[in-house]
């Protein structure tokens, strides 16, 4: 854990992970119902590091084999989300897709990289080509009090870096919104 620049013993630690064919085609993603507010949208595998977990890896491990029925141990690391309590480690792995299937209350589901649905969670469309980028270099995106202000090695197309910024600080910005008006404070 202490490998990671952002690390705080009091925060929540998620892992998030993107298993895609072997061609790069196809992606397995899971069709969420909590938290609430991804209910009915489309996310990565993953879920919340247990203490059992012996590292990031582990629990990318048993959350895929637990959601998706299979047993896949060769995932790689390549962004961070790091929020002010909490921080999500992303990975991404290749086999057969063919072989996920629905374990859980959530439903499994295989779609096209390059025709995703509509109901995807809204940083999906940056982390999947994030990951399926042929030089991988590790990401870490800093959350503050505007949105993401912080990020590196994601590409060196200056335009490209904007985008995602823009796109990413809208979506904490409405979520903040959305929690706000929940509480009644908006």
């Amino acid at each position: 854990m202490g490998a990671y620049p952002y690390h705080n013993k009091k925060e929540s630690i998620y892992v998030l992970g993107f298993y895609f064919s072997k061609d790069r085609k196809q992606v397995v993603l899971i069709e969420k119902i909590k938290p609430e507010w991804q209910a009915g949208k489309l996310n990565g595998v993953g879920g919340k590091k247990e203490i059992t977990d012996i590292d990031d890896n582990a629990a990318m491990e048993r959350e895929f084999r637990e959601e998706t029925g299979i047993e896949h141990k060769d995932w790689e690391h390549y962004a961070t989300y790091q929020g002010r309590d909490r921080r999500m480690e992303v990975f991404c792995g290749f086999g057969d897709v063919s072989q996920a299937k629905t374990t859980e209350k959530e439903k499994v589901v295989i779609v096209d990289v390059n025709n995703l649905p509509e109901n995807v969670m809204r940083n999906i469309k940056f982390l999947i080509p994030l990951a399926l980028q042929d030089d991988l270099n590790p990401t870490t995106f800093q959350e503050d009090d505007v949105g993401l202000s912080y990020i590196n090695n994601y590409s060196n197309d200056e335009k490209e870096k904007e985008r995602m910024l823009e796109c990413e600080t809208k979506r904490i910005q409405k979520e903040r919104l959305r929690k706000k008006t929940r509480r009644g404070l908006a």
